[in-house]
């Protein structure tokens, strides 16, 4: 397992060691860095998935048709 170092501000120490008071700290910032990369990673996914929709879309013959489009604009111009 890799190990890395890192510099804690005093405030910052102080308020790790009111959110996990009795937790191990290696265990939890381990566990912060798990939730974070799943994070990511979900948010990843989802952005894909919503390119994915977007181009399956863009695919699809339009709704409306142009000469459909041409009659809606003629009736709101009188």
């Amino acid at each position: 397992m890799g190990e890395i170092k890192i510099r804690i501000p005093k405030d910052m120490e102080a308020d790790f060691e009111k959110a996990f008071p009795d937790d191990d700290k290696a265990a939890a910032v381990l566990h912060l860095i798990e939730a974070e990369i799943a994070r990511r990673q979900d948010a990843e996914r989802k952005f894909e998935d919503i390119v994915e929709e977007v181009l399956r879309v863009r695919q699809e013959p339009p709704y409306f048709s142009d000469e459909d489009i041409r009659k809606a604009r003629e009736e709101l111009r009188r």
